[in-house]
């Protein structure tokens, strides 16, 4: 048995020697490649190399001298087995030298090349269970052999292990599936462990779910360049005059709302000849009108005056005829008396002439005055027919005679008097008509001088000032621009697009507009399709300004128009939706 000292020399070489090329081993099998195949045991008698040791945290320490207390317990309880002669199959050349040379010092240093029988041999006859040392640098040093040897094994066992190829994600073909190729002999998938396979599963949908939102934008029709857009509204200068700013402020950006004053135009020097010629001829016509009515009451007075007249010479000659008729009714009785006296006298003598008594001329004589006597009876009866012809026409206002018309002076005056003042009742009637009619053109007039001298200029959409093109003081003229306001409102989208994407776009296709910087998509639809030529003159940016495709896509957003600020002039993406299929036009 050597002495103590050098069994304490011997023990360090053999740790020192056992710690360096356990690092040489674990430095060079991390800087050959690692293969698909390798063996799970290692060269037992692989010789150290030459070469610097890396060296181990102190905090690891602790874990060293636990590891290599199992590893000593696990010798001590081969030792107590009886001697059959070969080591245990899984003791490990270093770790049996380590642990032989630092356990019992009064044992040999095994040399380098000394086999796994060798040191068996040595550890049987030594009858001594192993140790761990009892020197703090044997104990420091064995740790950092230990836990390098440890590395190595761990590095020799997954170099062991053959590494799976995960299959990258391939688009489905109609191709046969390939024949799968054979399990490598140093792997198996019962050797991964299950959280292992989940996390690789969440891992690779999550890949693909996120790989397929940029595929499905290269798939999709897509613009090369888009901005929202909405028209200009001109408000120009409705009359000549001066200009003065109403609103508190006008300035480029300036939010405007429809109907809100912004402008006022005043014309100092408007015509008002026709204002001025309306109210001379209704002046004129209500002077007219007023003589017509006065020269109406005094024929009104004329005509009560001839109505009494009338009215009395109606009465008077009724009253007239009447007398008549009360003498005609006496007239007639006188000849009847006689008419009935000359009957009897011709009676009488008639008999007599009969019997011989009475001559033929008295009979004659006594003849004729019973004729006449009748016709005066007969006389008398027409006269009082005409009489009340008479009568009667006094009484309905008709007077007839002989001697004078059928009405008198004073009625046919009346009747005159009652036309004229007809006439101007008419005249006045017709006067005041004018007068209406020329009040109203007055205020016509009025109104249109009131505009012709000062009118106001007010917004007609909601929207955003977007030029200003005069100032508060100025001579403008009619028809001259004053402002540009953009109509928010209404915003559109106009887009540009390649020639081969622009013939599979049609009128109506549902589409999607992201703004550049926002995450949130807006739907909306092409409403134009104006190809080479822009879509129109009157929008705030002028699609020739678009210039990465040469054909013109319009699209509508109304999602825009909710917006609180007006975003025109923003750029963005617009995606056509290929899928839709175009309406088809019935006949």
């Amino acid at each position: 048995m050597p002495s103590a000292p050098s069994s304490d020399a011997a023990t360090g070489d053999a740790q020192e020697e056992a710690k360096d090329a356990a690092a040489r081993r674990l430095a060079k099998d991390q800087s050959e490649p690692l293969p698909q195949e390798a063996s799970a045991e290692h060269d037992p008698e692989r010789a150290p190399e030459d070469g610097p040791a890396p060296a181990l945290p102190e905090d690891d320490l602790p874990e060293i001298d636990e590891a290599l207390q199992e590893d000593i317990d696990r010798w001590n309880e081969a030792l107590s087995e009886p001697d059959d002669g070969d080591p245990p199959e899984a003791a490990d050349l270093w770790a049996l030298r380590r642990a032989t040379a630092q356990s019992n010092p009064s044992m040999s240093a095994p040399g380098p090349t000394a086999t796994a029988h060798d040191l068996w041999a040595q550890a049987r006859q030594s009858n001594e269970p192993l140790k761990p040392s009892s020197t703090a640098r044997s104990q420091e040093r064995a740790g950092e052999a230990e836990a390098l040897e440890r590395l190595v094994r761990l590095n020799e066992e997954l170099r062991a292990r053959a590494i799976p190829e995960m299959p990258a994600p391939s688009p489905p073909s109609e191709a046969p599936p390939a024949k799968a190729k054979p399990a490598r002999s140093g792997w198996s998938l019962a050797s991964i462990p299950p959280a292992k396979i989940i996390k690789s599963l969440l891992a690779l949908f999550v890949a693909v779910a996120l790989a397929w939102v940029p595929l499905s934008r290269l798939l999709s029709v897509t613009s090369a360049e888009a901005t929202i857009n909405a028209r200009l509204i001109n408000l120009r200068a409705p009359i000549d005059g001066t200009i003065s700013i109403v609103a508190p402020t006008i300035a480029v950006g300036t939010q405007v709302e429809p109907g809100e004053t912004l402008l006022r135009v005043t014309n100092s020097r408007a015509d008002r000849q026709g204002l001025d010629e309306l109210r001379r001829t209704i002046d004129g016509l209500r002077t007219e009108a007023t003589g017509f009515e006065q020269r109406a009451e005094e024929l009104k007075k004329t005509e009560a005056d001839l109505a009494a007249q009338s009215k009395a010479f109606q009465t008077g000659r009724i009253r007239q005829l009447e007398a008549r008729a009360g003498e005609l009714v006496t007239e007639l009785n006188a000849a009847k008396a006689r008419y009935e006296d000359a009957r009897k006298s011709f009676e009488r003598d008639k008999q007599l002439r009969a019997e011989g008594f009475q001559t033929v001329s008295a009979l004659l004589h006594s003849e004729r005055d019973f004729k006449v006597a009748a016709q005066d009876v007969e006389a008398v009866r027409k006269r009082q027919q005409a009489n009340q012809v008479e009568l009667d026409g006094a009484r309905k206002g008709l007077f007839i005679g002989d001697s004078y018309n059928d009405r008198p002076r004073s009625a046919q005056r009346l009747d005159e008097v009652s036309q004229q003042i007809a006439e101007l009742a008419s005249q006045v009637e017709e006067r005041t008509s004018r007068i209406a009619y020329l009040e109203s053109e007055l205020a016509t007039e009025t109104g249109a001088f009131a505009k012709r001298a000062e009118t106001d200029v007010t917004a007609t959409v909601s929207g955003r000032v977007w030029e200003v093109l005069t100032a508060d003081g100025e001579k403008v003229h009619e028809g001259q621009d004053l402002l540009r306001i953009l109509d928010c409102g209404g915003a559109v989208v106009t887009a540009t697009v390649s020639e081969s994407d622009y013939n599979e776009l049609w009128i109506g296709q549902p589409a999607t507009f992201q703004i550049r910087g926002e995450s949130r998509e807006y739907p909306g639809s092409v409403v134009a399709l104006t190809g080479l030529t822009p879509a129109g003159s009157n929008f705030a940016i002028e699609q020739a300004a678009l210039r990465r495709e040469p054909y013109h896509v319009t699209v509508a957003v109304p999602g825009l128009a909710a917006l609180k600020e007006c975003n025109v002039g923003r750029t963005g993406r617009v995606t056509f939706d290929s899928s839709a299929a175009p309406a088809q036009a019935t006949p």
